[in-house]
């Protein structure tokens, strides 16, 4: 769950009587855009298993990747000294991973957030907040006889420049 510091949270207009939903609104507005983007920002640790390519590498689902704390191929331990992340691949130097079914187990720690994913997730929550009282994802109004356009993701959704500046971490396919 993508958790924003401090300087973040200042950025948001919170209306009196909100300040205690904040927390709430932060991880609603947090998960919105975690499925938004189909992946996990925060780094967590992570354990994974994989099919052995007869390669010397295996590609990991998260980044970027902090650390690796275990790797078991064949059920047997493997010496971490030889083991690295290079991007979003697990390497082992001198080694290869055998091929076989779920033959490679890695534990790992990884992921990050971005400043412009973090900048995204304050939108989101600013949004969650207007919803309540103003619509910001009304994209036009007019006065005399009333109406008014709405984007069709709804009142309180991920606005439009928040999706713009999450499109480059929209994870398409799972590995």
């Amino acid at each position: 769950m993508i958790s924003l510091t401090q300087q973040h949270q200042a950025l948001i207009e919170v209306p009196e009587g909100y300040s205690a939903w904040l927390p709430v609104i932060l991880a609603a507005a947090g998960r919105a855009v975690e499925a938004h983007c189909n992946r996990v920002f925060e780094a967590a640790a992570r354990t994974e298993v994989h099919d052995g390519t007869d390669s010397d590498g295996i590609p990991l689902r998260h980044q970027p990747v902090a650390s690796i704390s275990a790797l078991r191929v064949g059920g047997a331990p493997v010496d971490l000294a030889n083991v690295y992340a290079d991007g979003p691949v697990l390497r082992w130097r001198g080694g290869f991973f055998p091929r076989g079914r779920g033959n490679v187990e890695v534990s790992y720690t990884a992921g990050s957030l971005p400043e412009d994913v973090a900048l995204a997730t304050v939108m989101t929550a600013q949004a969650m907040i207007n919803a309540a009282t103003l619509d910001p994802n009304t994209t036009g109004e007019s006065t005399a006889g009333y109406s008014a356009s709405f984007s069709p993701e709804g009142a309180g959704s991920i606005p439009r420049a928040a999706q713009s500046l999450l499109r480059p971490h929209i994870k398409r396919f799972s590995v």
